[in-house]
């Protein structure tokens, strides 16, 4: 899968929470970044995962489906990205 540059990343953001997802939000560069997307669980993080590459997995643990550990683990597995939990 290809790899986006090193100005152009992409971020996505696995919460239950739309308070830390405003926190993070405003926290982030508003240059270099292609695009940010949410998913609210971890069965649509994965789908998401299916058609886009991310070069960052922010996870915001427990989730509403699942602790998020496994997420992060299956992820970590499976994806060249990184992973914070």
């Amino acid at each position: 899968m290809p790899k986006n540059t090193q100005n152009d990343n992409s971020i996505l953001l696995v919460s239950g929470s739309e308070q830390f997802d405003a926190g993070i939000k405003a926290a982030l560069p508003e240059r270099g970044l292609s695009s940010y997307d949410r998913r609210k669980t971890a069965t649509l993080a994965r789908r998401a995962l299916l058609d886009k590459h991310y070069d960052l997995i922010i996870i915001n643990a427990p989730l509403p489906d699942e602790i998020g550990y496994d997420l992060a683990l299956d992820l970590a597995e499976d994806h060249g990205c990184s992973i914070v939990i």
